[in-house]
């Protein structure tokens, strides 16, 4: 969002100033656009790593979550309900629960936060 409102403001500079200010616009959008969406692409592409390492674990069926129906999730402590994750070792969690946990422990292998 920072990127697209950078890019607004740097048009509306162009558009309504003197040819004069061609540094100004040039610098601005280096700083504001470009820098922006280079650290973005780091970020991204973390996100992605994540998002990979998470669908080792497949989702939870229907008839898994009515059987489990007043189970809650380790991590969080809610009531299960959507979006629930699957361990090797049948430990359920919250997709999100999960990705953290497995974030916070990116050096060892992928395991079950309750195992």
């Amino acid at each position: 969002m920072t990127s697209f409102s950078s890019g607004i403001l740097i048009t509306l500079v162009w558009l309504f100033t003197s040819s004069s200010s061609w540094f100004l616009i040039l610098a601005s959008s280096y700083i504001n656009v470009y820098l922006c969406l280079k650290e973005m692409d780091q970020f991204w592409k973390i996100l992605m790593a994540e998002r990979s390492s998470l669908e080792k674990y497949r989702f939870a069926t229907e008839e898994e979550l009515t059987e489990k129906c007043d189970d809650v999730c380790a991590v969080c402590l809610s009531k299960m309900s959507h979006r629930v994750r699957v361990t090797p070792c049948r430990h359920f969690f919250h997709g999100d629960c999960l990705r953290r946990c497995i974030q916070l422990n990116a050096t060892l292998p992928a395991l079950c936060p309750m195992c």
